[in-house]
């Protein structure tokens, strides 16, 4: 419960489209070429900044953004592979790294790892969905709640009269 409710970060990641698009020329002498991008979501969704936030890569492409800018450096790994650091993120924040590469490297050789001083971040799966009015979901919730409110009257009725009183 302690884990639950304690204020702390809560690092959430996940990728929000990877692509490829064949580059072509306007010259017929020169050939087209192929590049690969794709998208790592970084949020803050805890009550606390997340201190030194490390996204690890085995390999990190040379075109990379920071989508809003933050201040970062990177760090280079022994045997091979690299780090990008960032050193606050404060609490609600979310960041987007965008990467630019060439085959063959292909998305799932870029990242490995999101973490900060609290431990790892977690990795959630992500879909599209249609965005529904706020006044839809408050009426929603109000026929929901009258709905649980009748079945349980509903109920202690039906006990009341099992019960003769």
């Amino acid at each position: 419960m302690n884990r639950w409710f304690e204020s702390r970060p809560k690092l959430r990641v996940w990728y929000s489209h990877i692509a490829e698009f064949d580059i072509k020329s306007n010259q017929s002498t020169v050939a087209s070429s192929r590049v690969h991008t794709h998208a790592v979501n970084i949020r803050n969704v805890g009550n606390k900044p997340a201190k030194n936030v490390n996204i690890t890569h085995q390999h990190l492409p040379d075109s990379f953004r920071i989508i809003p800018p933050v201040p970062h450096s990177i760090e280079d790994l022994p045997g091979g592979g690299r780090n990008i650091i960032i050193p606050n993120l404060v609490p609600k924040k979310e960041i987007i790294i965008t990467y630019l590469y060439q085959p063959p490297i292909t998305w799932n050789q870029i990242n490995t790892s999101v973490e900060d001083e609290e431990g790892f971040a977690k990795v959630v799966p992500v879909t599209t969905m249609q965005v529904i009015h706020p006044w839809l979901r408050r009426a929603s919730v109000i026929f929901i709640f009258i709905g649980v409110v009748t079945v349980i009257y509903q109920v202690v009725q039906m006990i009341k009269l099992s019960a003769g009183v």
